[in-house]
């Protein structure tokens, strides 16, 4: 192949989505009008009046909801959830009062460089920054 460029194209996925630092994914279904949460394992730090942000693949919005009292992995809640959460569609919990993990774009120049044709060491990628939905 003397004389001819191998061009070989890359993408990068970068998750934008906030993630808690502080969660569990659920052990059982949630279902709508019941109290009662179940996660897989116990919630360190929180107690009764510690508001929570339930969801899942289906339901990304979500719900607020507020502990009413805490035993192990169960999670009683203040009042019911309006919705039905799955765990096959991933149902979990967020502590929003733990705050979250941001991207940090620095990080992708970083590890790929930003000359297009890879003189700076690192390897042209294409990728489009899109607000998160």
């Amino acid at each position: 192949m003397a004389g001819h460029n191998l061009v070989a194209w890359k993408r990068v996925y970068i998750e934008e989505a906030q993630m808690y630092r502080q969660g569990a994914d659920l052990a059982q279904n949630a279902t709508q009008g019941h109290t009662t949460l179940v996660v897989q394992e116990a919630l360190g730090g929180i107690g009764p009046g510690a508001v929570l942000h339930l969801f899942d693949a289906d339901n990304r919005e979500g719900e607020q909801v507020e502990v009413s009292a805490i035993n192990g992995t169960t999670i009683e809640l203040t009042d019911s959830i309006a919705n039905t959460y799955s765990t096959a569609s991933g149902a979990a919990v967020g502590v929003p009062a733990a705050g979250v993990f941001e991207a940090n774009w620095d990080l992708l120049l970083d590890a790929y460089g930003d000359a297009f044709d890879g003189a700076d060491g690192g390897s042209f990628v294409e990728y489009v920054h899109l607000p998160p939905h």
